[in-house]
């Protein structure tokens, strides 16, 4: 699905160019635990508490790990799809795995990004 791989590549793009993590809430500010001097201290400040715990529980290295693992599920749809496809190794619990993913995970994926512009109200789950 085109769409859920080009939120992901903005979803890491966006991770790889923040202020590099650990971050931790401290109060009202999201702090960076990181090494690095220059970005050391708060990435963030005056958020609620609430919404500096939300912040910081969704840090880059997080959103770079999500990234990562609805790739992977995109790449086993591919490979359902490769394999239904293949006419040497006919796999018929392919064609219905694929129809598993295009009826029930791309859908569920997708619906995380359902306030892009660019989102099919026909793929909601």
């Amino acid at each position: 699905m085109a769409f859920l791989s080009a939120r992901l590549d903005e979803d890491e793009a966006a991770a790889k160019a923040a202020t590099p993590p650990p971050w931790r809430a401290a109060g009202e500010d999201i702090l960076s635990d990181t090494d690095d001097p220059h970005w050391a201290g708060a990435c963030a400040a005056n958020a609620s508490g609430a919404d500096a715990v939300h912040i910081a529980r969704h840090d880059p290295v997080r959103v770079l790990r999500e990234v990562e693992a609805k790739r992977n599920i995109l790449a086993r749809y591919e490979d359902c799809l490769a394999r239904q496809e293949d006419q040497d190794y006919p796999y018929a619990p392919a064609a219905e795995q694929a129809r598993e993913y295009e009826d029930f995970v791309l859908p569920n994926l997708a619906a995380s990004y359902s306030g892009h512009h660019d989102y099919d109200e026909d793929w909601t789950p």
